[in-house]
């Protein structure tokens, strides 16, 4: 991946990851079978829960397992070689954050739209409240019929966004967005009969 450029890589993982969320029981009747709001609600979420590791002082990525032995979770240092084992943090939130737009831009076979650039602020409290007009803005956009197909600009403004902050902490979102996604793979259909 490092060779690709990142609309390259955004398109082509857009793909992936919605090839994922179909297998594990999303999308089922593809974007026509999902609400807008329940959509976007999702990435606001994503974005919450990063602030909240932020808020926590949680930003290196850290590891939590359920120990069957003794019926409790319990933290891993490291990164270990299985990814059942869950990665948690700010950085993994923003992850989980572009994984469900990319999942997103795969349903509704949107581009990485090139003409579209974000102001990427690196204090942290500013970049979550842009994120989070981002995504208003998204919304607004997917829910005006005359308008739908734009809304690309600003799921490409988010990922930039996230890949220009990651980038000023010296922070590799494409390892942690892999970390993730393998940590998905491993996961129940449907999360364990989440609704959303």
């Amino acid at each position: 991946m490092r060779n690709m450029s990142v609309e390259k890589i955004v398109n082509e993982l857009s793909v992936c990851m919605h090839d994922l969320a179909i297998s594990k029981g999303w999308w089922p009747n593809g974007p026509s079978g999902r609400d807008p709001a329940e959509i976007v609600a999702l990435f606001h979420s994503e974005i919450s829960e990063a602030f909240e590791e932020y808020r926590r002082g949680r930003m290196e990525t850290w590891y939590y397992a359920y120990d069957e032995a003794i019926g409790e979770q319990h933290i891993v240092i490291g990164e270990p070689d299985d990814p059942r084992i869950k990665p948690e943090g700010f950085w993994v939130e923003i992850a989980d954050l572009l994984i469900r737009l990319f999942d997103t831009m795969g349903a509704y076979q949107w581009k990485y739209d090139n003409g579209a650039e974000a102001y990427i602020d690196t204090e942290i409290p500013k970049f979550i409240v842009e994120q989070h007009r981002r995504c208003s803005g998204m919304y607004d956009l997917m829910t005006d019929k005359a308008n739908a197909e734009h809304a690309n600009f600003f799921a490409t403004s988010i990922t930039q966004a996230s890949l220009g902050i990651a980038k000023a902490n010296s922070v590799d979102l494409w390892h942690v967005i892999d970390l993730k996604h393998r940590h998905n793979e491993t996961r129940a259909f449907r999360h364990g009969n989440k609704k959303a």
